[in-house]
């Protein structure tokens, strides 16, 4: 059903109501991710770049990192900037993070690996699109084009 949700940011507490009067896409993932992290936040990027900037100052995304234990604010901070400065960086507590991804249907789990980083995660790849109004809207696969990326974007203003 979606709904308003706060987690911790380099700038402090944020609340989805803070970017109310935007569109919001919502991911949950973790900087470690081999593959489907990275390649959904270079989808974003593409969809970023091919908005007008009218639009693209109209909407925000949200990277929450679902690995509290290794993913710390400035390093998920710093590694979703890298792909666009209008990802912000979320955390929190493994209790807040797994309320919020319930709102979105969304879920993780750790998963042990035999490999020098004994844990994986494994998580939802949808993005969740979150209208101008605050009301979830849509979710897109993380592996949409860049024109459907930016239908379901325009659908939220």
């Amino acid at each position: 059903t979606g709904g308003d949700f706060t987690l911790k940011s380099l700038k402090g507490s944020y609340s989805l109501n803070h970017s109310r009067g935007k569109v919001v896409l919502i991911y949950f993932g973790f900087t470690s991710c081999p593959d489907v992290c990275p390649t959904t936040l270079s989808n974003v990027t593409r969809a970023f770049k091919a908005l007008k900037s009218d639009e693209l100052k109209n909407v925000q995304m949200l990277f929450i990192s679902i690995d509290p234990e290794r993913d710390y604010l400035e390093k998920i901070q710093k590694y979703s900037s890298h792909f666009h400065p209008q990802i912000l960086a979320l955390t929190g507590s493994e209790a807040d993070l797994r309320k919020t991804a319930s709102l979105y249907g969304a879920y993780f789990r750790k998963v042990k690996v035999s490999s020098a980083m004994e844990y994986t995660m494994d998580h939802s790849t949808g993005i969740f699109v979150v209208n101008k109004e605050g009301k979830w809207v849509n979710t897109i696969p993380h592996n949409a084009s860049t024109n459907e990326f930016l239908a379901a974007i325009r659908q939220g203003f």
